[in-house]
């Protein structure tokens, strides 16, 4: 992580990156002595006063590494690094002082730097931030270095006042916003952890163009804790929430007319009304009528054979 800032007092951020109680070395130098502090510092003035229109001449850099590459950072390579990032950065041709400091577990370091360069000209700060961002990466990938994840890699323990708040409204959000389905479960759930949310409208009407979290008096815009929480982006998230439970909900529904679509068939397939295999007698047709009809024939040739029996009788009478 790296933090950038700016001053007006070279004494100031002198005496405290060269603190000894912090264990201070310095692993590298630009333009100013090394052997005197105090002599450091008026080298540093000296430039400075080259450009009198520019109010806030004294730059200031912090480079701090996560501690699991505490192993990979020698004073020497942690010097290159550092002076890579300024060339990259676009602070050259001026001076600096880059002190290692060892008073925590992780490796960082501060560096100092003039921004008047040696020519008396102002060194840019334009998209400083954005070019910081792309910078540290960069570095961190050729010194095949640890990515941080970002604010959950933060000592909690060591953040104080409105920072403090700050982090704390952060991983209320972190918990709350994933198992919220809308605005109102989050306030709920914002509520428990003493985080209060509120929309900011434009002008005198109902339109949401934002949203403020509070806690402790302090109030911050979503995007300021992260964009992640940036009004539009958790309003998106809902929205995808929303589309997704619907999509289910429907699913479901095809399913189970899929399922009674299948019963109905089976159904049918054994309904009485279905066309049944012939069944076949031995010796005549499977015809009902057939069966009645042969019965018949029987019935008409006994009485035949009975009028004959008769009519011989008389004969022999």
């Amino acid at each position: 992580m790296t933090k950038i800032t700016k001053g007006t007092s070279f004494s100031g951020l002198l005496n405290y990156i060269l603190d000894d109680k912090k264990n201070a070395e310095i692993i590298a130098i630009e333009g100013v002595s090394d052997f005197d502090k105090n002599a450091m510092i008026r080298g540093f003035e000296l430039q400075a006063s080259m450009n009198t229109r520019v109010e806030k001449k004294v730059g200031h850099i912090s480079l701090n590494f996560l501690k699991e590459d505490f192993a990979k950072l020698d004073n020497q390579t942690m010097a290159q690094i550092a002076t890579e990032y300024l060339s990259a950065m676009g602070i050259t041709d001026t001076q600096f002082v880059v002190a290692r400091h060892f008073d925590k577990e992780h490796s960082h370091c501060h560096i100092a730097f003039n921004r008047i360069n040696n020519h008396g000209k102002t060194i840019s700060d334009s998209n400083e931030h954005f070019r910081n961002f792309r910078i540290c990466k960069d570095l961190k990938q050729k010194y095949g270095l640890t990515f941080s994840q970002g604010k959950t890699d933060v000592n909690r323990e060591r953040l104080k006042g409105t920072q403090k708040t700050k982090y704390q409204i952060y991983d209320a959000l972190k918990e709350c916003v994933p198992k919220s389905n809308d605005w109102s479960d989050l306030v709920v759930n914002l509520t428990k952890h003493d985080v209060d949310l509120k929309f900011k409208t434009k002008g005198s009407t109902d339109k949401v163009e934002g949203i403020i979290f509070s806690k402790n008096g302090c109030d911050f815009s979503g995007s300021k804790i992260d964009k992640q929480f940036s009004y539009w982006n958790i309003e998106k998230g809902f929205s995808q929430k929303s589309e997704q439970e619907l999509s289910q909900n429907l699913k479901l529904q095809d399913d189970a007319f899929s399922i009674i679509g299948a019963s109905k068939t089976v159904w049918e397939d054994f309904s009485p009304s279905a066309n049944l295999p012939s069944i076949t007698f031995s010796g005549s047709t499977s015809s009902p009528g057939a069966c009645q009809h042969v019965g018949d024939e029987d019935e008409e040739e006994r009485k035949r054979k009975k009028k004959k029996k008769r009519q011989k009788i008389y004969y022999s009478l």
